[in-house]
């Protein structure tokens, strides 16, 4: 009876290691043979930083207020950016505009065009809008521009 004991376990050690064996090696395997294909077909490949005026943000579901427009604008990454503000997170610092697409830039401090310039804007959005503005970096000399895109904008 020892002896059939002994058969016994040897034999589902070597069972157990065995299929340990083979997963560890197919995780290894699979793992080898993933990092060819992405080597071969990796997909798109990207030698050099893109140079590009502007940069389409995507949904402003929460509204006009684009805190991450205003830090890529500050640090001149990009010349504008543009976001699409859904109709029913409420129209730009009261743009009648038909579009849903703007645009944010930098002007000059006092520039009509300035979001701060908007004469719908009450003194506490017009605070925590400059606020916004120099948080990201704005120097007190720009300000930060939403303008409605058109086709003659593009």
């Amino acid at each position: 009876m020892g002896t059939t004991l002994k058969v016994v376990v040897r034999t589902t050690i070597l069972l157990v290691l065995g299929v340990i064996g083979y997963f560890v090696f197919d995780q290894y395997d699979g793992q080898r043979r993933i990092g060819e294909l992405c080597n071969t077909d990796g997909g798109l490949r990207s030698y050099g930083r893109a140079r590009a005026r502007g940069v389409l943000m995507g949904d402003q579901v929460n509204g006009p207020r684009c805190t991450a427009c205003a830090e890529w604008l500050a640090s001149d990454i990009y010349d504008y950016v543009d976001v699409h503000i859904p109709p029913e997170s409420g129209l730009a610092y009261g743009s009648t505009a038909d579009t849903e697409y703007y645009r944010y830039s930098i002007a000059p401090a006092g520039n009509a065009e300035c979001i701060l310039q908007k004469p719908s804007l009450s003194s506490q959005v017009r605070f925590t809008q400059r606020e916004d503005e120099l948080r990201a970096g704005i120097a007190p000399t720009r300000c930060l521009v939403l303008a409605g895109v058109t086709r003659s904008t593009l």
